[in-house]
């Protein structure tokens, strides 16, 4: 009404014409087929009503999570041995090409559309929005190709989605939305879910930090690429978290002589803890302080705990921009070269 000077009958008129073509997704809890102003919409563009994962019968609430869960594993596990580095880094996108496994996996995420999230865990939803993630990243990438400019890159995070417990799922909103606690991520002004929001009542409570080790950011600093449990996926998250900081990609220790002869080291953390350092801790030193909680016993974790200690140290972020979607043409590799 502001924004055209159209009366309120006519705004009424507007919203209703949205809802009937399908201009317009309801996200509240409450929906009907009839606008309304105490009603929450998110417009979306007449391509994008279509999940990348449609085609299932709908049936509400009939796929239990952990089977599901169970069966994805088994079927993406098998998919990435046949599609990733053997460093579980790298993808190569050519192998989807006639491959039975992809085709199996597509005809399964289907039925992703009927699972029933209702009253599940913390552990059950990290475990399979973990999962989903980063084999959606795969997909979407096949489809749509790798992202050269920012509408497409856009395109791929926001605006592309799964059906999911019947309701739609972006890459943003599975990232920020479920795993993170409904927070903003890099760029964004606003949480993914509103108050009103159904999907709200699924995110991880405050948001799990060990997530960022365990999705696939699509650049050679990314943790390696793997499957997660329900029974074990916090210490699966663990296990691939540790493997990371123990790489230079994630943590390198610079050590620097004053003028009074004695040591200061510079610590050089992935970018990840630069965009992302609330959710490790309120500042550098906390952020450090939940790297040392994770690490495993060692000589990393006691040079590292010497020099938190000690207090001569400064915090510094590796130079490569690690959280673009992607570093380069080369990285998702096409042709086995």
């Amino acid at each position: 009404m502001r924004e055209t000077k159209v009366k309120h009958a006519d705004a009424m008129k507007i919203g209703q014409e949205f809802i009937d073509k399908h201009f317009a997704l309801q996200t509240s809890r409450e929906h009907g087929p009839t606008f309304s102003v105490d009603r929450y919409y998110q417009l979306i563009e007449e391509d994008h009503t279509i999940p990348l994962n449609h085609g299932a019968k709908l049936r509400p609430n009939t796929v239990q999570i952990h089977h599901f869960n169970e069966t994805l594993r088994e079927v993406v596990q098998k998919l990435y041995d046949k599609i990733l580095s053997e460093d579980k880094r790298i993808v190569y996108l050519d192998r989807l090409e006639d491959n039975k496994v992809f085709t199996k996996y597509l005809n399964l995420i289907k039925e992703a559309a009927n699972l029933d999230l209702r009253n599940t865990s913390s552990d059950e939803r990290l475990a399979l929005f973990l999962n989903i993630y980063n084999i959606m990243m795969v997909h979407i990438t096949y489809v749509f190709g790798i992202p050269t400019t920012f509408w497409h890159k856009k395109k791929h995070v926001f605006f592309t989605y799964y059906m999911i417990g019947g309701h739609l799922y972006s890459i943003n909103s599975i990232f920020n939305g479920i795993l993170r606690g409904n927070r903003t991520g890099i760029g964004t002004l606003w949480e993914p879910f509103g108050k009103e929001d159904r999907r709200l009542p699924l995110i991880i409570k405050d948001g799990e930090p060990l997530i960022h080790f365990a999705i696939n950011n699509y650049t050679i600093f990314t943790a390696p690429i793997r499957t997660y449990s329900i029974q074990n996926v916090n210490n699966e998250m663990k296990e691939n978290a540790r493997k990371a900081l123990h790489s230079e990609y994630f943590l390198q220790i610079e050590s620097t002589e004053k003028e009074s002869r004695k040591k200061k080291y510079i610590i050089h953390l992935h970018r990840m803890f630069k965009y992302y350092m609330r959710d490790f801790g309120q500042d550098n030193d906390e952020g450090l302080s939940w790297i040392l909680k994770v690490l495993d016993e060692g000589n990393l974790k006691e040079k590292l705990q010497a020099i938190y200690d000690s207090g001569q140290y400064s915090i510094a972020f590796l130079d490569a921009d690690l959280m673009s979607f992607l570093i380069s043409k080369n990285f998702i590799i096409s042709n086995n070269t």
